[in-house]
């Protein structure tokens, strides 16, 4: 097994560089406003000043999530049929989410949206993501030598092997522990390594 570091970064931008690849275009962030579909891609804020948003499975979401916000008159009103280019009818249908889940806390929006099968997920602080069972379950994080005497959780590598990933046994190095060993890996003098090291002394 072996992973590269640019192949995960490259993979962490897998919409826009799959987009990139297949049209040749670099897609850019769009403002909220500007959002062409009046659900998918786009945030909502709740009473609680929480951020969800959707994935739409299919083209039942839509009607699905208007009716559990009690705005079913969207579905049937022509102006509103999806999908749509006009970016004023996008906002008008966005409005009736926004003044909805405005109302709502997470929670509560969050039970209305499961019951009706909807693929929603909050915007979660850091806090929250590293308490997910989720996180701990995939292994997210490893405990390393802290370089002090103590020890502390750092983020694991997302690369996983057959015969089991190499144990950490130590952190970081600090700044400049391993220069003497550099330069002398480099091939440099004696004499140049020393005059290097007594400059690094404060």
């Amino acid at each position: 097994m072996e992973c590269s570091l640019l192949r995960t970064a490259a993979y962490a931008l897998g919409w826009d560089m799959a987009t990139h690849l297949r049209f040749g275009e670099a897609p850019v962030t769009q403002p909220r406003d500007l959002r062409p579909h009046p659900i998918s891609g786009v945030y909502f804020k709740t009473r609680d000043d929480r951020w969800l948003c959707f994935v739409l499975k299919g083209p039942g979401c839509f009607p699905n999530l208007m009716t559990v916000l009690g705005h079913p008159e969207v579905i049937t009103n022509p102006r509103y049929a999806l999908p749509t280019t006009d970016l004023e009818v996008v906002r008008e249908i966005r409005a009736y989410a926004e003044a909805a889940f405005a109302n709502m806390t997470l929670a509560e929006a969050g039970e209305i949206l499961t019951a009706a099968g909807m693929a929603w997920a909050p915007l979660q602080t850091l806090t929250e993501a590293i308490a997910l069972p989720q996180f701990e379950a995939t292994g997210c994080r490893v405990e390393v030598d802290n370089g002090w005497g103590g020890r502390m959780w750092t983020v694991a590598a997302p690369a996983r092997f057959p015969e089991g990933a190499p144990d950490i046994t130590r952190g970081a190095p600090k700044l400049g522990e391993h220069t003497r060993e550099v330069l002398e890996a480099a091939g440099l003098a004696p004499e140049v390594v020393a005059k290097v090291m007594a400059q690094l002394k404060p």
